[in-house]
């Protein structure tokens, strides 16, 4: 992977060390900061050992966090550069063996036949799950590779913590089943969506995910509606909260990103799409604020039933299909709209947003909480990494997108010319950023990261970008870019 520099006007000079040397010296820096986090805190340390953590703590300071997103960066670059260039692609095309082989061991549920501990034969497992015992051995041991299972001794398998959560967690059980089973199959058809509807369709169902799953003739949400197919809405449901579980996605960012109590004491904000209301509940927490959740009628009525009590007086849920109708509820401080837009191409999107923004007054706002992409390598590689392949779901499932600003200030200008963009913010550590539109705001109000602006530097052969607040030293503080064209 090669590095452009941004700063050639600037004076910085290139450095003499290696690129591959640097990367090494950094990969040791980000390991120690990790390590001695754990031996402070008497905490067992990352390992492969069978009975190692299965995760990463959730409380995690937030140096030690950028420790982990840099070395995930910097080995991958490593990785890259010992490879080569010709090698690096050559072997990444043939990835798809990952793949296939978690589809297999989900598919015949082979964690379920593994011990949580000690170890059983490959015949027992075999037995178990009516799969070849030849043919199993082989794709175990291939799966060991990415520490997946292990084999003890020989002709024994056992599990690892990784392969313990395709059994202990439900969310890792729903996020393997739905890539290996549904959107990745769909990925590969691609080119033949391509080919057949062209790049830029609009409609729902002439996306590669529906063209390989139903001949292009439902949408994805229209398919998992089906008779029959109650397993995949669920598992899919599964997946969207284990994605909210996922650094990056918290609901704590969106809680704790907005100034929520300007709206006004006790103030009624509709939650559009808010499914069962986790967001409304998460900010009813933090503040005095009463919620209206609007999502389709057999989501809303579940909701209901389970909205915990505390909330009974404060959270109410309404039946609205933000395509059919107009918003109904005039009156209201502010409407969300939390993940709800990537999912859609410009012109549906841009229609759910007309049915609310056509009621919408001076003082009400409308806040998208969605991802705004970064230019490309203005942000820690492996970050740009999740949001260009959350990018490509968006693509395979929906023909839609995650949208960069100027994407964002278009489609809302497509779907009420007096909106008018005034703030676009986004937490330190949060892939999503939180976009407030009002009527009539007489032009653009840009603001930026709720951090200090980016500053670039080098280390050894690495271009930085510079995000002081992450970290205790300047060190600390760089972070990894995928940059293009330089030395």
């Amino acid at each position: 992977m090669d590095f452009r520099n941004p700063f050639a006007s600037n004076g910085i000079k290139p450095s003499t060390t290696p690129i591959i040397v640097s990367l090494a010296e950094d990969i040791l820096h980000w390991a120690h900061i990790i390590a001695d986090h754990f031996s402070d805190n008497n905490l067992p340390q990352p390992s492969f050992a069978l009975d190692g953590p299965d995760d990463y703590p959730t409380n995690l300071p937030i140096n030690v966090q950028d420790a982990r997103i840099q070395l995930r960066a910097a080995t991958s670059f490593l990785a890259a550069l010992a490879a080569g260039p010709k090698a690096n692609i050559m072997w990444t095309v043939w990835n798809y063996h990952d793949i296939s082989t978690l589809m297999y061991i989900n598919h015949f549920r082979i964690a379920d036949a593994v011990p949580l501990t000690g170890s059983i034969s490959f015949a027992d497992v075999a037995a178990a799950t009516k799969t070849p015992e030849s043919q199993l051995k082989r794709i175990l041991r291939y799966a060991a590779l990415n520490h997946i299972f292990a084999e003890p001794e020989p002709g024994r398998v056992a599990h690892t913590p990784a392969s313990r959560q395709l059994v202990t967690s439900q969310h890792v059980q729903s996020w393997i089943g739905v890539r290996t089973e549904e959107t990745g199959p769909a990925s590969f058809s691609l080119v033949a969506a391509t080919e057949k509807w062209g790049g830029d369709a609009m409609e729902r169902e002439q996306t590669p995910y529906s063209l390989a799953h139903c001949d292009g003739k439902l949408s994805r949400f229209d398919y998992l509606a089906l008779p029959g197919n109650q397993h995949r809405e669920a598992r899919f449901a599964n997946l969207m909260r284990a994605l909210q579980a996922t650094e990056g996605y918290k609901l704590d960012y969106t809680v704790q990103g907005y100034n929520w109590q300007d709206l006004g004491d006790g103030a009624t904000v509709v939650d559009v799409g808010g499914s069962m209301g986790a967001t409304a509940q998460a900010i009813a927490q933090a503040t005095n604020l009463n919620f209206i959740v609007q999502d389709l009628p057999g989501v809303v009525a579940k909701g209901r039933e389970a909205l915990p009590a505390e909330f009974a007086s404060r959270i109410e849920f309404m039946p609205y299909d933000f395509f059919e109708s107009t918003q109904p509820v005039p009156d209201a401080a502010a409407y969300v709209f939390r993940q709800i837009f990537h999912d859609w191409t410009d012109k549906y999107a841009a229609r759910a947003l007309r049915n609310t923004a056509s009621i919408l007054r001076a003082g009400q706002k409308l806040i998208i909480v969605d991802v705004v992409m970064p230019p490309p390598g203005s942000v820690n590689a492996h970050i740009e990494t999740q949001l260009r392949r959350s990018d490509m779901e968006m693509m395979v499932q929906f023909n839609a997108l995650e949208r960069e600003a100027a994407d964002w200030e278009a489609l809302i200008k497509m779907a009420d010319e007096r909106l008018e963009v005034t703030s676009i913010s986004k937490p330190p550590g949060s892939h999503n950023s939180i976009v407030e539109v009002v009527v009539g705001a007489g032009g653009l109000a840009k603001t930026v990261e709720k951090k200090p602006s980016l500053t670039y530097g080098r280390r050894g052969s690495l271009l930085y970008a510079d995000t002081s607040e992450m970290g205790p030293s300047r060190r600390d503080s760089l972070t990894y870019v995928n940059t293009v064209g330089a030395a």
